[in-house]
């Protein structure tokens, strides 16, 4: 990947809607985990919500620490109040042109890319039903073996080849070229190998 100006600015003006979602979620109280049948105890209270507070911390030291390494490299003079995230993006998006001239400026945008992508699907999660009906993805043998091993179950991908030979799990070609297969046919065939016994 290249990294270029436009796809900078573009990337700092999501962050900064982003960042602007984050802020808010910070300061909305936690939802009680259960039904209480006593008063809370008397005292002062944390405010805001403990996890959106420590996912704006994670995050807003990754960028710091990017922009700034950025800024010292281009030799940008910063004030006292740069440091907050909304300057930091309005100063990125200024300096956005020579920052894509970095050497460096590659793994800089991979940066912005990361955050746009993990803070959108923090703030805008899938609906669980958008998930459930998105298709399966065909994956290689080798891939489906590791999958199971993670279960506990182990198999080899000479034994998912022959189950695809012997029709008992369906077999594609993936685009790379390699034989592609679901894991749920695996595990679904498993499970009527152990019926059967």
């Amino acid at each position: 990947m290249t990294a270029d100006e436009f796809t900078i600015r573009h990337l700092t003006k999501d962050l900064h809607h982003l960042y602007t979602l984050l802020e808010e979620r910070k300061h909305t109280p936690e939802k009680p985990k259960e039904a209480r049948t006593m008063r809370p105890a008397p005292g002062p209270r944390a405010p805001g919500n403990h996890l959106w507070i420590a996912r704006g911390i994670d995050m807003e030291q990754r960028l710091r620490e990017v922009s700034l390494n950025a800024f010292h490299d281009l030799q940008v003079k910063l004030r006292d109040d740069d440091g907050k995230v909304h300057n930091i993006l309005r100063l990125i998006t200024y300096h956005a042109q020579p920052i894509a001239a970095l050497p460096w400026a590659d793994d800089f945008q991979d940066e912005l890319d990361r955050q746009v992508s993990v803070m959108g699907r923090w703030l805008n999660p899938p609906e669980p039903k958008d998930i459930a009906t998105q298709p399966e993805k065909r994956q290689d043998a080798t891939h489906i073996a590791r999958r199971m091993k993670n279960r506990g179950i182990t198999i080899t991908t000479d034994q998912i080849r022959k189950w695809a030979e012997r029709g008992h799990i369906t077999r594609e070609e993936l685009p790379s070229g390699k034989a592609g297969y679901l894991l749920t046919d695996v595990i679904g065939y498993l499970h009527t190998r152990e019926d059967k016994q």
